[in-house]
């Protein structure tokens, strides 16, 4: 084979692997657009699921404080009840403190009364 047969098939060869890295360039270029499309659909997913996470926290942030407001009235209105128990049945002691004439402290329980 001359040196002119020679060189047309160094050309040939050089133009099919020219041809052959531009369609992998071409796929590459494809494939990096999918990948981008790809990327930002998962973006769109994650800040999605996100956006959801937060409003549930918020739901049930939300229920836990009016559950926690509705315990904390109940525990005031029952202290208040025990409270007013606790005031009359001390009124109670000392009306009958004053009734039997027994000195006594608040608070502390009178001696006993001698039994005739």
């Amino acid at each position: 084979a001359s040196l002119k047969d020679q060189v047309a098939r160094l050309e040939e060869a050089l133009a099919a692997a020219d041809e052959e890295m531009q369609a992998y360039k071409e796929t590459i270029a494809k494939l990096e657009e999918e990948g981008s499309l790809m990327q930002d659909e998962v973006e769109s997913e994650v800040d999605s699921a996100i956006h959801q996470v937060q409003h549930k926290s918020e739901e049930v942030l939300s229920r836990v404080q009016k559950q926690l407001a509705a315990t904390n009235e109940a525990v005031r209105d029952e202290l208040a009840k025990v409270r007013e128990e606790r005031d009359r049945a001390m009124a109670e002691v000392q009306r009958l403190y004053q009734e039997q004439g027994v000195q006594c402290d608040r608070g502390r329980t009178p001696p006993l009364a001698p039994s005739s």
